[in-house]
């Protein structure tokens, strides 16, 4: 194996990665970076730009200033070039950027506060924005595994439900939409069996398709996107079966029911009349994140 060729062969020559989103040439310029940086980002411009005006030669401090300023200037275009963009590409260029920002743009503000109250200004800036980003933002994707292993899901592993052939876990949202087996490794590994483990839709890229085909794939996440009535019509057994039931129908369905289903508002809101839920149907609401809601 040789990883910077596959690398290569799959984002670039492939273009698979695209099956997972694409974003405009501008991304890492106009969202990427200024997520990464917040407030820091108008001294990171600064740093660069007074980066580029150091002469050639010189100090050895100099030099790898230069050398800094152009592997970030050169790394962002290159990684622009590919469809498909994540902020966390990036990350291995903020010890460049910190550095430049330390060594070139503090020293040289043309503001008469001292840098130190500068910095601190910015570091001020950052916390409330990083204790949302940390603790309030997009949360119920990370409570719900919380909940399902410490409270809900941990004290069932024993109980009788272990013997029924569903998974105990089923997860109808965007694939790794929440964190797996760091949270609920006693669910993914709870029994072997086709039908037997917790699962989420998966959305594997097909590596065998071209052309108008490729573009015509949908994975299992779009299936169910596309229609989540008919996906679980076609994928599960009838509603009327009850969990007990599921041995006689094994093989004849995709998925068997589960202990318990997770999912976000919107499809819960979609499958309520169907499944009847809160209606004495299979499933009833036990548990519901107001940051998910919201």
């Amino acid at each position: 194996m040789f990883p910077p060729f596959h690398f290569l062969k799959f984002n670039v020559v492939q273009s698979l990665s695209q099956f997972y989103g694409t974003s405009p040439w501008h991304y890492y310029l106009s969202q990427g970076l200024p997520i990464l940086l917040i407030s820091y980002l108008p001294l990171a411009v600064y740093s660069i730009f007074l980066a580029l005006r150091v002469r050639n030669g010189g100090s050895f401090s100099e030099v790898v200033t230069k050398q800094l300023t152009r592997v970030t200037l050169a790394v962002i275009p290159i990684l622009s070039l590919i469809a498909h963009k994540e902020v966390h590409f990036v990350y291995p260029q903020l010890p460049a950027i910190h550095t430049l920002m330390a060594r070139v743009g503090l020293p040289n503000l043309l503001w008469k506060w001292p840098p130190k109250v500068i910095l601190v200004g910015m570091i001020a800036l950052n916390i409330p924005v990083a204790l949302y980003a940390s603790m309030v933002h997009q949360r119920g994707v990370v409570d719900v595994t919380h909940w399902l292993h410490g409270k809900e899901y941990a004290p069932t592993i024993n109980s009788t439900l272990e013997n029924a052939s569903g998974a105990k876990v089923s997860f109808l949202m965007p694939c790794h939409s929440t964190p797996w087996s760091s949270h609920l490794l006693k669910a993914v590994e709870l029994k072997k069996g086709s039908h037997s483990k917790s699962w989420f839709l998966m959305c594997e890229p097909s590596i065998t398709l071209f052309g108008a085909d490729r573009v015509a794939y949908r994975d299992e996440a779009d299936q169910f996107y596309d229609d989540p009535l008919g996906f679980m019509e076609e994928n599960f057994p009838s509603v009327l079966q009850r969990p007990t039931d599921a041995p006689k129908c094994e093989g004849e369905k995709r998925y068997q029911w589960p202990d318990k289903l997770v999912m976000f508002q919107q499809v819960a809101d979609v499958l309520e009349k169907y499944m009847g839920i809160g209606e004495g149907g299979r499933y009833y609401e036990v548990w519901i994140s107001m940051v998910l809601q919201s």
